[in-house]
């Protein structure tokens, strides 16, 4: 999942895309911490690579805070995206930002098929405060939310089959359920399976499952 956080208010669009990344256990990234293109949609497009191949090896989500002045920018980074959500952060009335090229950058009116969520000011203390905001994302898209209570399936899952899907089920009844997969590829015969080819078995069944690997833990105490 890449969660395009965008807008002119850096500081706020960067302290939400910290607490919803918190929330969500997704690795947060500005566009000024990597390397800068000097056309907005040239840059757009190299962040868009960057992401996708984050998500594709890191099976998790990334949350990308960048300024995307133009309308052609904006439209460059969703371009060819499966898994994309765009939230436009319209805080400020600032118009312009000068780049890492010294050079002054305009912002173009927004519309809406630029964004499919929008955080203004609302002059309410609690719905402007940073945590709210954070989780009105995860709740206006159902992200996964790793504050709450969690059940957590275990196992190496090389041969994920109906009985696994079918315990699944039972227990997300009561409470949401993370799948950990034990980083056990290679240790056996049996174990031939990596962690990304298990990832993609399990989507099969269940498309939004929360997978993560974790050591081959064999005792909790």
């Amino acid at each position: 999942m890449i969660i395009q956080l965008f807008g002119m208010d850096s500081k706020t669009r960067e302290d939400i895309g910290i607490a919803l990344a918190d929330r969500i256990n997704a690795w947060h990234i500005i566009d000024t911490d990597l390397p800068h293109a000097q056309l907005q949609a040239q840059h757009a497009r190299w962040l868009r690579s960057f992401a996708s191949l984050y998500c594709k090896n890191e099976q998790k989500p990334i949350i990308l805070s960048g300024y995307f002045p133009s309308k052609e920018a904006r439209q460059q980074f969703k371009e060819g995206l499966a898994s994309h959500i765009s939230v436009w952060i319209n805080t400020t009335d600032q118009k312009s930002f000068i780049d890492k090229f010294n050079v002054e950058q305009f912002w173009e009116d927004v519309d809406e098929s630029d964004y499919d969520f929008e955080i203004k000011n609302t002059g309410d203390s609690y719905l402007d405060a940073l945590p709210t905001r954070a989780f009105s994302i995860v709740k206006k898209f159902n992200l996964f939310d790793w504050k709450p209570e969690q059940v957590m399936m275990i196992g190496k899952f090389q041969n994920w089959t109906s009985v696994d899907v079918d315990l699944y089920n039972e227990l997300k009844k009561n409470k949401d359920v993370v799948i950990a997969v034990k980083h056990c590829s290679g240790m056996t015969d049996e174990d031939v399976l990596h962690f990304q080819e298990i990832c993609s078995i399990i989507k099969k069944d269940i498309p939004d499952a929360n997978i993560i690997k974790i050591p081959n833990i064999t005792e909790v105490v």
